[in-house]
């Protein structure tokens, strides 16, 4: 009999974490911010531990990179070996483990394969051109941490 003689029963409410303004049935009570949030929120925040969770994988496997090359570092290097050459070595092994983390595979003539869509395209890495996958907009200087 309410809902009849006032129609509609949805009220618009501020969230108190963001500002914003929803649906008093689009809120939710979120124990991690011990208040009554909006989805936006909640959205929100899965995103930010989703992106954590993998700059933690990415920490992790630089450290684990780190540590074999430091072994590697303690092998007798061959006569001649200077200065100039331990920068090239360091370079090649950069750009490998960047190839290795990345979600692009490198194709032949400066083409790369989208691992998220599986779209092939020209990168241009000097110029760091397309800046995202032309297909699902995957950033690529992120996948390749130039």
């Amino acid at each position: 009999m309410f809902k009849m003689a006032f129609g509609n029963d949805r009220i618009k409410v501020k969230c108190n974490k963001c500002g914003g303004e929803m649906f008093s049935d689009e809120f939710v009570l979120d124990p991690d911010y011990k208040m009554v949030v909006c989805r936006n929120c909640i959205r929100d925040k899965r995103k930010r531990q989703e992106v954590w969770a993998e700059v933690g994988k990415q920490r992790e496997a630089r450290l684990n990179a780190e540590n074999q090359e430091g072994e590697e570092a303690k092998k007798p290097k061959p006569a001649g070996w200077d200065k100039d050459d331990e920068l090239l070595d360091r370079l090649v092994k950069q750009k490998q483990r960047v190839k290795e983390t990345s979600g692009f595979k490198e194709l032949a003539n400066g083409k790369v394969k989208c691992a998220k869509c599986g779209y092939a395209f020209k990168y241009d890495a000097e110029n760091h051109r397309p800046m995202n996958c032309p297909y699902c907009f995957n950033p690529v200087r992120k996948s390749y941490g130039f």
